[in-house]
């Protein structure tokens, strides 16, 4: 989708002017695939999801969704900068998303991932109007000198670096959230045990609506150890709904919480991942009200090992979260092989 052939629909949509379809774009030209070999199964997957799937809440029953109405979930399998630069956002939509960690991006020293975080908080800022907001969810990271006892080189603020591409494109703070990991005491070794929650703003005096949730508050518990907690998917959710938007964008969806949480709460949702694998749990993550609530990484887990015919014996002690953390990298370098 050529950055020309693209236009604001108003209605949280972003429009072809060749074809008038929302959200479509040519397979042939513009998916980015992870590598050569994704190609051909990418392109046979990508007619289902950039045909939108479409997600009926119901209500009624013992767990009735909150809203009910048809929405729309679109996901792209693509370099999120990229399709950040070819789409503009809609007045009636808003972003929500979080940037990777320097250890998901190959190839970056410490102080090109710090340039490249900035660079990219700007691109993202520079697309909002003066109706609608981008909410940044960022975890600090503790960068360890090597063959050390425990020394650190330096500890990254990311929530310093929002504010700084913020402001590089124009934008204001809105608010600044805190959302804790736990309310236990603990220490991580490579991460803070916290997450910045940042709103930021072209026109913060224009908003219609003024903030009123904690500014300290539970992050909930996590589909994965590097997504958004659940808790902090609803309360950015929700305050969108204040704004009247009707869409929600995450640049960088990893496996869809933020999407499924939209789509519960009645907005339609678009996501980017260049992940292949990350793409497909994205586009098919369901949740409800009571799951929000009450949902553990421990079951997650659980299931798939029954799902694979392993042995299950469950274990109600918390796994900590470096490990998690780990789990997932292995993970992603094993897909990446």
């Amino acid at each position: 989708m050529s950055e020309n052939n693209t236009n604001n629909s108003g209605n949280g949509e972003i429009n072809n002017s060749n074809n008038n379809s929302r959200f479509s774009i040519d397979r042939n030209k513009d998916i980015i695939t992870v590598d050569s070999t994704h190609t051909k199964r990418w392109v046979e997957y990508g007619a289902y999801l950039n045909a939108r799937s479409k997600v009926v809440l119901e209500g009624g029953g013992c767990n009735p969704h909150p809203y009910e109405r048809q929405v729309s979930r679109d996901v792209f399998c693509m370099d999120a900068v990229e399709w950040v630069k070819q789409n503009e956002i809609g007045q009636d939509a808003s972003i929500i998303t979080s940037l990777p960690d320097i250890t998901e991006i190959s190839n970056f020293t410490l102080e090109e991932y710090k340039l490249w975080f900035r660079e990219t908080v700007q691109l993202i800022c520079s697309k909002l109007t003066d109706t609608n907001v981008a909410i940044f969810y960022q975890t600090d990271i503790k960068k360890r000198c090597k063959k050390s006892n425990g020394r650190f080189d330096q500890y990254v603020d990311k929530g310093y670096l929002c504010q700084r591409g913020a402001e590089e494109a124009g934008c204001k703070v809105v608010w600044h959230k805190i959302m804790t990991a736990s309310d236990k005491p603990f220490v991580s070794r490579n991460k803070a045990c916290f997450s910045h929650m940042i709103c930021v703003a072209k026109s913060p005096r224009l908003l219609d609506f003024e903030d009123s949730t904690p500014d300290i508050n539970r992050r909930g518990d996590m589909i994965w150890s590097r997504a958004m907690g659940l808790n902090s998917c609803k309360v950015a959710i929700m305050y969108l709904k204040s704004l009247n938007m009707k869409c929600v964008v995450d640049p960088f969806c990893g496996k869809g919480s933020i999407l499924a949480v939209a789509n519960l709460y009645g907005m339609n949702s678009i996501g980017v991942d260049l992940s292949v694998a990350k793409s497909r749990e994205s586009i098919a993550l369901t949740l409800d009200p009571i799951l929000i609530e009450t949902f553990s990484n421990r079951y997650c887990k659980v299931l798939e090992k029954k799902q694979s015919g392993e042995s299950v014996v469950i274990d109600d002690t918390e796994e900590p979260e470096d490990q998690q953390d780990q789990q997932d990298q292995d993970q992603d370098k094993e897909e990446k092989e």
